[in-house]
């Protein structure tokens, strides 16, 4: 099962990496739960999901759509709240700061931001975002910040399944707006699997990296025209 996921991730296995480290192939031992590989360096924790699309420029334009605000400026997604219990344990961890309250950033819609659970994000690249957004949705639409929530809200969940997909099991997977993120004989409209051009694992999930958007329904049928 390990080597079937291996290979079907990397095509060269001696390539095989986990984080900033190469695993020393030569020396894996198999116990009755799982396999110890060795590495050449020591693991770091990863950055969680919001983290890395935040400093990430390949998905700037992913992250500007999260953080968009409307014309009142106001964010689309993006809110704080303030938690009393969280303020009051922080004012005894910290004694001598002067702190009123502790706020905490949450997005409506994109629960992946947050730590409280594992999740799998296919990001389009820049260029495959605002080339389908140029195409399809802003030649009813002056600018990005006058199209409707509901739509911008579609685009980008297209893009999230609310749970950790491996490569291996990304077939016949659904986004969280029901659609199929691959390709299968019945439906054409997707991305093939040269389509992921990187992989990325985070401490709350997983960012695969694509060269063309998720294209879901919303969008790519009769129904998109009346939707946008």
């Amino acid at each position: 099962c390990m080597t079937k996921f291996k290979n079907y991730i990397f095509n060269d296995i001696e390539s095989l990496g986990v984080a900033d480290c190469s695993l020393i192939l030569g020396n894996v031992t198999e116990t009755n739960n799982g396999y110890i590989y060795e590495t050449d360096s020591v693991l770091t924790p990863n950055p969680s999901l919001y983290k890395y699309l935040k400093n990430n420029e390949d998905y700037s334009e992913f992250w500007k759509l999260m953080n968009l605000k409307n014309n009142n400026n106001e964010y689309f997604y993006k809110y704080y709240y303030d938690s009393l219990n969280l303020s009051e344990k922080i004012k005894q961890i910290f004694p001598d700061m002067v702190i009123d309250k502790v706020y905490i950033r949450g997005y409506n819609v994109f629960n992946m931001v947050s730590e409280n659970g594992i999740y799998t994000v296919l990001v389009p690249d820049n260029n495959a975002l605002k080339e389908y957004i140029s195409r399809k949705i802003l030649k009813y639409y002056s600018s990005i910040d006058q199209v409707p929530k509901d739509i911008l809200t579609k685009l980008l969940t297209s893009h999230i399944i609310n749970e950790f997909v491996s490569p291996y099991y990304l077939d016949n997977i659904t986004n969280s707006t029901g659609d199929l993120v691959l390709d299968s004989p019945g439906n054409k409209i997707s991305l093939d699997k040269s389509g992921i051009t990187n992989m990325t694992i985070t401490s709350n999930g997983i960012i695969y990296k694509t060269n063309k958007i998720i294209k879901s329904h919303y969008f790519e049928s009769v129904y998109s025209e009346i939707f946008l």
